[in-house]
């Protein structure tokens, strides 16, 4: 299950560098478009928080990051995390455009987008922000993946406000402002942006790669369904650590007594 189990033969690459940023926020048909860079287009891998997510020291890192203020010191974090990679799309690299830019100069920069920031707002309202809530936190703590992922959230909202002067991850504002984030970094680096959307489909996306157009459907993946059930299967394996964990002292307890 995507991320929950680590990928089969998803490996970086040795000397591979980012050649397509993918800078949307997350729920941005993100999935997708990592789909379709990967088996289609030939971007292989594309870091995605599915490679991050089953990994507590993939999340501790980009933790890090997200708190590192020493420009240095933050992209010698980020080089473990995107060096050998293709490609990238959600997070953590939508939240690192300037600094993968710096990091790798030739990358292509698209920004995936939802049909309009309402639709954006109410797939997060049904899918992340739970993540950001204490209890998810008290519930599935622990667990090292999820007691990170926490985290990162709480990071995530430093660096919106950092940022942008804004004091939530998932409002319709924290879309629109990052969405202009993202065209004035790449105007300062002088890079074209591919504004897509999955409506769009291949086209624009092979033209603007420079891809012939695959002749298969563009993929859909990870609706709001999918990811309903992650979060099910999350607090319930939170639940049954806290189960397993209450149960040793009342066990032990109970032999003492029975033992006098």
């Amino acid at each position: 299950m995507r991320f929950i189990h680590p990928e089969k033969n998803v490996r970086p690459v040795p000397d591979q560098t980012l050649k397509v940023i993918a800078a949307g926020l997350p729920r941005c048909a993100t999935s997708s478009l990592q789909a379709a860079l990967e088996n289609e287009l030939g971007y292989a891998p594309c870091m995605h928080m599915a490679h991050v997510a089953p990994f507590a020291d993939r999340l501790k890192l980009c933790y890090d990051a997200l708190l590192e203020t020493d420009k240095p010191k933050r992209q010698a974090i980020l080089h473990k995390l995107f060096d050998g990679y293709a490609a990238t799309c959600d997070f953590p690299g939508s939240f690192f455009l300037d600094d993968l830019l710096e990091m790798y100069p030739d990358a292509k920069v698209i920004l995936n987008k939802r049909r309009s920031p309402e639709a954006w707002h109410r797939s997060i309202v049904d899918t992340i922000q739970f993540y950001s809530t204490r209890t998810y936190l008290w519930t599935t703590c622990l667990s090292a993946t999820d007691y990170w992922h926490f985290y990162c959230h709480m990071a995530l909202k430093k660096q919106a406000e950092r940022r942008f002067g804004c004091d939530s991850l998932f409002n319709i504002e924290m879309y629109n402002l990052h969405n202009d984030w993202v065209k004035d970094v790449a105007a300062k680096q002088g890079k074209e942006v591919l504004d897509w959307e999955p409506s769009m489909g291949w086209d624009p996306l092979c033209k603007f790669l420079d891809k012939p157009v695959p002749k298969t459907s563009f993929p859909h993946i990870n609706d709001t369904q999918n990811m309903k059930v992650i979060r099910r299967f999350l607090i319930q394996r939170g639940l049954l650590k806290w189960v397993a964990v209450l149960s040793v002292p009342v066990v032990a307890l109970g032999a003492y007594f029975w033992m006098m």
